[in-house]
């Protein structure tokens, strides 16, 4: 099985998925074959070619199924064409542009708009992958009251993924992590397994 070095990576088919067809479960929607990426829209497919970013439609039936599984960008168009689909005339183009990228300043706002809290730009920490919030109370950070254990801190992916913990010294060593699989790995074992496809909630 022949594998292609692809204009548009996996990260860019899931942004792109997300933006279009919502951001649950977008990583879900998304498989990878040798030529193409296929998105599960709930009804028909969306095939992308790796080598341009062009994307169509497909049925569900097995002739359109052997453009979804190709083994070369070849094949791919050679069965494209027994589909009654032209490669040389896509629906549109995923272009192959960086993930979605969430900034320090996006969250402070997002915090404003739903949180009474002063202390805002103090709370948020950039962990390098994601962000963590503070939810301690404004009294605990003026130093007049002691730690909240119903106040557990907020991981903000730079995807816009958010997770809300509990509050326990054994997550610790979660939040030191260095990037989004370690963490969720610490996570778990800390007792605390969480959904990766599917956080808490996602920022507007």
């Amino acid at each position: 099985m022949t594998t292609l070095a692809a204009v548009v990576t996996r990260e860019n088919v899931v942004a792109w998925a997300a933006r279009n067809y919502g951001p649950r479960h977008a990583e879900q929607r998304v498989s990878e074959y040798p030529a193409a990426f296929v998105i599960d829209t709930g009804g028909v497919a969306i095939v992308i070619r790796k080598l341009s970013g062009g994307y169509w439609q497909v049925g569900d039936d097995p002739v359109s199924r052997s453009v979804c599984v190709a083994e070369n960008d070849r094949a791919l168009r050679r069965a494209m064409k027994i589909a009654g689909l032209d490669p040389a005339r896509p629906r549109g183009t995923i272009g192959a542009e960086p993930p979605p990228h969430v900034s320090r300043e996006r969250v402070v706002s997002w915090l404003a708009a739903r949180k009474r809290w002063r202390h805002l730009d103090d709370r948020v920490t950039d962990l390098g992958w994601a962000y963590l919030v503070n939810t301690q109370p404004d009294d605990y950070l003026d130093g007049r009251c002691g730690l909240s254990h119903r106040a557990g801190p907020l991981v903000v992916a730079k995807n816009g993924a958010v997770w809300a913990l509990p509050w326990s010294p054994e997550t610790v060593p979660a939040l030191a992590a260095r990037d989004e699989p370690t963490f969720h790995r610490l996570m778990f074992a800390a007792g605390h397994r969480l959904n990766r496809n599917d956080p808490d909630e996602w920022l507007p």
